[in-house]
């Protein structure tokens, strides 16, 4: 098995040395002394003779000295961070630098000519435009510019703002800051400077690719890709994440080659983590199969806990302890633990923390509705063509909120005939939502339900809602007899009861808790026909109430 070095020890480090383990890889973390990785391996001194498997060495990941030293101890080097000195890795490659077999030159993944671009932020967004991938307008800043020049060159009035960036080290907008106010900053007249028009956008998100090497002679690529998360950022920083995302446009920020801050939670959600992968990738061994990237849970989420002026030793105001994984059956359970676990967090961190105002799409910090108001994250989407259809419909909301199912639900109006288009909005977006079953209502016509699974690929059941003429039998036959290739699945007229049961035995197959609660409520049930048996028999069918 190659031995490998990890440029940098930090918490990314310290993951990546735990996943070593479960997979036997012997593993050098190259850091400062009490780094993350040190805590999980041997710390030892830069100039040890006799590194172990499992091993952190204790030195600068920007020491050319001490990069060389340990590139001689192994087989491959990888980063945790890329800030980190590209020239030495660079020359390692030039001079075909011999590994620990003393036989093979050294590995060095990913390219230092990739750190290169990255370390660049400029540089990367070039990179990425050039390459034809959306990026926002961006302008390199040879000096700083004055009033006029922003105007002109970014058609930009004095009360719009503008992004100013470091393009390299740890890049930061320079915050509130209009083109007035560049006059005056004389100080950053040495800093390289790249200009951003700033973009309105709904949220931020995140997506990881792993690239492995082709196995030969095989069609697979060997290139995976994990689920896009949605992060929310606090200050700067990432806050929170969660998974999976319930969006669909995106225009391209910035790339880190290396595994990132907001896909720790695969540690929990998925069968193959990206510390797992990232290592499987740079030691040129075949990836899992994409089933493993995939979500392995329903819902998961990250929070992370940033540190505070406490006192104590390594604590950082603004820098990452930690990290706390939720997983869960709902993105309704999920966001309900992450807002209990926001709330215990120290008070610098969740004041003015308001969760929902950050995303407007996936609200996080909500609490659960009081009855009768829609859950903003439903798995169950009741829809009816009137107010007229809602003593009907109600019946569905309240199985689907009794305390052995508490589903979240919606319960919402939406005409095939009156609102069309919001007909088909509502039905192509469901998925994407987290909706899992839609329940639809309809009297009369009733083209709502077969319209509706016309349009969505989840599982539809119609309700029959009866009219006043015809007693719903019109309904019955419409929602009934649907081509084939577009089911939807009928109960009874009038019958919303027996589609919510329906629904949750549907969800169930995902959720084993609602086999027990069904059970439940079954049982339930016989409870109290044989109550009334007794009764029955007891008092007679003359005086039975």
């Amino acid at each position: 098995m190659a031995n490998q070095e990890v440029i940098g020890g930090g918490q990314l480090g310290r993951m990546m040395v735990q996943a070593a383990v479960r997979l036997g890889i012997p593993i050098i973390t190259l850091d400062k002394e009490h780094s993350p990785a040190s805590q999980v391996s041997n710390p030892r001194s830069i100039d040890s003779q006799h590194p172990t498997d499992l091993n952190h060495q204790i030195g600068s990941f920007n020491s050319v000295d001490d990069i060389e030293k340990l590139s001689k101890l192994v087989d491959v080097l990888t980063i945790e961070i890329e800030h980190v000195n590209v020239a030495i890795l660079k020359s390692l490659l030039k001079n075909q630098q011999l590994g620990r077999s003393g036989i093979n030159p050294i590995k060095i993944y990913p390219h230092p000519e990739v750190i290169e671009i990255i370390q660049d932020k400029f540089k990367q967004k070039r990179f990425l435009d050039q390459a034809g991938i959306p990026v926002s307008d961006y302008e390199e800043i040879k000096q700083c510019p004055t009033t006029s020049e922003i105007e002109n060159k970014w058609n930009k009035s004095l009360e719009d703002w503008v992004s100013l960036k470091t393009a390299q080290d740890i890049p930061r907008a320079i915050q509130g800051l209009t083109p007035k106010s560049f006059e005056s900053k004389s100080d950053m007249s040495e800093l390289k400077l790249y200009a951003e028009r700033f973009v309105p956008f709904t949220c931020e998100i995140a997506v990881m690719v792993v690239k492995g090497v082709p196995t030969t002679g095989s069609s697979d690529p060997n290139i995976r890709v994990y689920p896009p998360v949605q992060t929310i950022h606090q200050d700067n920083i990432c806050h929170i994440v969660h998974s999976p995302l319930r969006l669909d446009t995106v225009l391209v920020n910035e790339i880190a080659p290396r595994p990132h801050n907001s896909y720790h939670h695969t540690i929990s959600s998925t069968v193959t983590s990206q510390f797992t992968a990232h290592l499987l990738a740079v030691s040129s061994k075949p990836l899992p199969p994409t089933e493993s990237f995939e979500l392995a849970v329903p819902s998961a989420a990250m929070v992370n806990v940033l540190g505070h002026e406490s006192g104590e030793k390594g604590s950082q105001q603004g820098r990452k302890m930690g990290h706390i994984n939720v997983i869960g059956e709902s993105d309704a359970d999920v966001r309900e633990i992450v807002r209990k676990v926001v709330r215990c967090l120290p008070l610098n961190q969740t004041d003015d923390l308001n969760l929902e105002s950050l995303t407007q799409t996936v609200p996080i910090d909500t609490e659960r509705p009081a009855g009768g108001f829609s859950d903003p994250n439903p798995l169950v989407s009741i829809i009816m063509g009137s107010d007229s259809d809602l003593p009907t419909m109600i019946e569905a909301s309240r199985i689907l909120s009794h305390p052995l199912f508490q589903i979240p639900h919606e319960l919402t109006i939406v005409s095939a005939h009156r609102t069309p288009e919001r007909m088909v909005e509502f039905s192509k977006s469901a998925a994407s939502r987290g909706v899992k079953v839609i329940i639809a209502g309809a009297g009369g016509a009733a083209h709502l339900p077969g319209m509706v699974s016309a349009l969505t690929p989840l599982p539809v059941i119609g309700v029959p809602v009866k009219g006043k003429v015809l007693d719903g039998i019109d309904s019955l036959y419409s929602i009934v007899q649907m081509p084939r290739g577009i089911p939807v699945a009928t109960v009874a007229i009038g019958n919303s009861t027996n589609a919510a049961l329906l629904a949750i035995r549907i969800l169930s197959t995902g959720m084993p808790r609602l086999l027990d609660a069904m059970s439940a409520y079954m049982a339930q049930m016989e409870s109290e026909v044989m109550t009334k048996v007794d009764k029955l028999s007891q008092v007679g069918w003359e005086s039975y109430p």
